[in-house]
């Protein structure tokens, strides 16, 4: 009789090995930096959706790698998620919040594609533990339409 393939033994032991080697998924899964409330001076839009000026609460980290910003409501009820782009030319003059090592802009910018709205932009600095240079994060949405 003749064998096909590879002992048994050795596939068990390479199966082990993979998942001893591979990261966690729970590892990859999402990273929570920044989690406060803060005063938001403008309304918003976030995809139909128009939320009033007032206090929420901002959550920026990573979901499975990709920057995000979380935008919750101030008894913490999910209203939405956006992705946001590592930047390194980030305008200056903002209202700036955080402790220690992380600091928070937002500040208006002139929306180029329609000159009568404005985008609000979300800009998170941040330095790592052995880090000199800050990481920056920025996140855009719209404004909320005034008189609506």
């Amino acid at each position: 009789m003749r064998r096909l393939g590879v002992p048994p033994v050795i596939v068990s032991f390479l199966l082990l090995l993979g998942l001893l080697v591979s990261p966690p998924a729970a590892a990859a899964q999402s990273v929570v930096l920044f989690d406060e409330k803060v005063k938001i001076p403008y309304g918003l839009r976030l995809d139909s959706v128009e939320f009033p000026p007032g206090e929420y609460r901002l959550q920026f980290g990573t979901q499975q790698g990709t920057p995000t910003l979380s935008l919750k409501s101030g008894k913490g009820a999910m209203l939405g998620r956006i992705t946001g782009e590592q930047r390194e030319n980030v305008p200056e003059g903002a209202e700036k919040l955080g402790k220690g090592r992380s600091r928070l802009k937002i500040l208006p910018i002139p929306n180029s594609e329609s000159p009568n709205s404005r985008w609000i932009v979300f800009i998170f600095e941040f330095k790592g533990p052995r880090s000199e240079q800050p990481s920056r994060w920025t996140f855009r949405l719209r404004e909320a339409e005034k008189g609506k």
